[in-house]
């Protein structure tokens, strides 16, 4: 098997259909992992990217397996050196889940020359954040990296008494109705709550549900994030939340041109009273739910459960099959029909010093940022080690340059 390094906006859109043939074929692989969504992704962050694609070495067939990686610097403090940590590549975008996208009668080939090629790569650790995958290519991979020189390691802490399990990621597989929905899949209680949402909604003068288009995206996005923040700023912080509202709407944007936002609020009159953000998967027939925003001066509780309701039946009108409530195991969730399905958090670190090094090259232009920070900050002895460091990788990687010319 020959792995290929793609880093280019180029090459990988040189991929496309290989990619989105592979993909077809992979039952693990969703949204989070075509080629539309992930090309977005990588043009709205150069250079912080790679994927490794994997072909047999002779043959008719072309590309079996993809992997899409996210490459980000990492100071050392105790070592006083930069390295190199890796992570699943949709990570830059928020990716609900990760992992390969694979043909699966490839899969023992493929995935044991990704972990030899990542054996010979430069880094120090490597992340598969909100990993997606089935026992059969967990055990493939992870056989690949021996227990005397990496640890193999699970980010999976169970939260205390009372706190949401991210890790935790509810669903609910849709019937071929929705009327089979609300008698199959919920309490008598909540379908008759449903119910009386329907019946308000149809009758009411004021209520009413709208589904955003591209041309109102931003400004109805917008309201729904105007509540979220009021909601959540008190919690996590002015500050910090606003940070996740700015990247909430980078990445939205982002599904939104490739067509897959699906967008209710509920009004009453001409104000808000919430709203939800779905990305839908039409290949794989998902939607995906991301965010919410209410109104939380609202006396009506049901709001959520409204909107929620009214996009699960949607979803069934539109002949997809999951509604998948992703991350976090909220009780109203369950309440909707949901089951659940659990992540991991893979980290896997090298024990010991490798001949090319903890940095990869690719990094350089970060890492030489961050050493101009340390000098700036006045911070002389990591300023002189990085220094260091850089120039020796530098001309190390000079020397395989002409090595390389001289055998071609």
């Amino acid at each position: 098997m020959r792995v290929d390094l793609i880093d280019t906006v180029e090459a990988f859109n040189a991929l496309e259909q290989d990619w989105n043939f592979v993909q077809g074929l992979d039952p693990d692989a969703g949204y989070f992992l075509s080629w539309r969504w992930l090309a977005e992704v990588f043009r709205a962050n150069p250079g912080k990217w790679r994927v490794l694609a994997v072909t047999p070495e002779s043959g008719p067939v072309g590309y079996v397996c993809f992997l899409p990686l996210r490459l980000t610097v990492h100071w050392s403090r105790s070592r006083r050196e930069f390295s190199t940590e890796c992570d699943a590549g949709g990570r830059l975008s928020w990716a609900q889940y990760t992992g390969f996208v694979c043909m699966p009668e490839w899969e023992q080939e493929a995935l044991s020359a990704l972990a030899a090629e990542l054996r010979k790569t430069p880094w120090q650790h490597f992340m598969l954040t909100n990993w997606l995958v089935s026992d059969r290519r967990f055990d493939l991979f992870l056989s690949g990296f021996e227990q005397e020189d990496y640890e193999v390691s699970f980010d999976n802490q169970v939260p205390t008494e009372g706190k949401i399990d991210n890790l935790v990621c509810p669903f609910v597989c849709l019937p071929d109705s929705f009327e089979k929905y609300l008698s199959t899949c919920v309490s008598s209680n909540t379908r008759q709550k449903i119910r009386r949402f329907s019946r308000r909604l149809e009758q009411s003068a004021d209520l009413r549900v709208t589904i955003t288009g591209p041309d109102l995206f931003d400004k109805h996005l917008g309201l729904i994030l105007d509540l979220w923040l009021r909601k959540w700023a008190p919690v996590r912080g002015q500050r910090s939340a606003e940070k996740v509202v700015r990247k909430y709407r980078e990445i939205l944007a982002q599904s939104m041109a490739c067509g897959a936002v699906f967008m209710p609020i509920l009004w009453s009159a001409d104000t808000p009273l919430g709203g939800l953000v779905n990305i839908v998967d039409k290949q794989k027939c998902r939607l995906y739910f991301i965010v919410a925003g209410r109104d939380q001066n609202s006396s009506d509780p049901s709001i959520g459960l409204m909107l929620h309701a009214y996009s699960i039946r949607w979803a069934i009108e539109n002949n997809l099959t999951v509604y998948d409530f992703c991350h976090g195991n909220e009780p109203y969730k369950y309440s909707l029909g949901a089951i659940e399905k659990r992540l991991y958090h893979l980290v896997i670190r090298r024990r010991s010093r490798v001949e090319m090094g903890r940095l990869d090259p690719s990094n350089m232009t970060d890492a030489l940022d961050s050493m101009i920070e340390f000098l700036v900050d006045r911070r002389i002895d990591d300023t002189i080690a990085a220094c260091r460091q850089l120039s020796v990788l530098s001309v190390t990687r000079l020397l395989q340059c002409l090595k390389l010319t001289i055998m071609q």
